[in-house]
């Protein structure tokens, strides 16, 4: 009896899948291009500006992207995160910006005039920056009063931690919430503050955080209260590590933030 050979479809059809098995790489590659041209094209349309003094910015690659070199050289002396020497105990504190001069124009543009721009610029430039040594499993914004919320239409601290969880860990916007009765931090004197905090904020959703390290982000620190407070709530969760990073500290314990 002849052996079986194999049916003609079948052997024929082999040469015919090796080199459509590399197309989808091709078109990856070309989308990527596609993608690289509109950009140029885009640029030479309408140059980049940057996000402060709104001159064009210059050619090449930035570091971090959306600030020309004078504004962020104005902004950040140098590209390294400050552990605030008042740091609360056994809590690691990590900010970017002193809260003053540019930093402070820049900030209250983004957050009471609604610049966007300016506040997407400072998310990507924060987030640029952070400490690879900073990744968790997760990234939870400070959530900021129900009342200033709606007032903005937006959350700070939100932006930011959106930004950061591109490289940082998953991004948990509702695992913290903040309770409807409690005072805005920026009404209150230091002392107060402290207090406030100390019940304002609370688990949005039941389960445990065993293991877990989260890095949690607030736009400005002030005395620390709001990051301490959520800090504790997620600790006595289970989470094994809570690292809190801010874009900026107030250099006078929040008398010059009015949040």
């Amino acid at each position: 009896m002849a052996p079986e050979s194999t049916p003609p479809a079948i052997a024929s059809s082999a040469p015919i899948l090796r080199p459509l098995a590399g197309l989808g790489s091709f078109a990856s590659q070309g989308r990527k291009l596609a993608r690289r041209l509109l950009a140029r094209g885009r640029d030479l349309l309408y140059p980049p500006l940057c996000a402060l003094c709104r001159l064009d910015l210059p050619p090449g690659p930035l570091q971090p992207e959306g600030f020309c070199p004078e504004c962020w050289g104005r902004l950040v002396p140098t590209i390294e995160l400050r552990l605030p020497s008042d740091q609360l105990p056994g809590q690691d504190i990590l900010s970017l910006l002193s809260y003053d001069d540019l930093a402070r124009e820049a900030i209250r543009r983004w957050k009471y005039q609604g610049d966007l721009v300016v506040g997407g610029a400072l998310a990507e430039a924060l987030a640029s920056v952070v400490p690879d040594w900073a990744q968790g499993d997760l990234v939870v914004p400070v959530p900021g009063h129900p009342y200033r919320r709606r007032q903005r239409g937006f959350e700070p601290a939100a932006m930011l931690a959106r930004s950061l969880a591109s490289t940082h860990g998953r991004y948990s916007p509702l695992l913290l919430d903040r309770s409807h009765a409690s005072q805005p931090q920026s009404t209150l004197a230091r002392a107060e503050r402290l207090q406030n905090a100390a019940t304002a904020f609370r688990l949005s959703r039941p389960g445990g955080l065993t293991g877990l390290s989260i890095l949690l982000v607030d736009d400005v620190r002030t005395t620390g209260a709001s990051l301490y407070a959520c800090r504790t709530l997620l600790l006595e969760r289970g989470a094994r590590r809570v690292v809190c990073i801010a874009l900026a500290q107030t250099p006078d314990g929040g008398e010059g933030h009015p949040q």
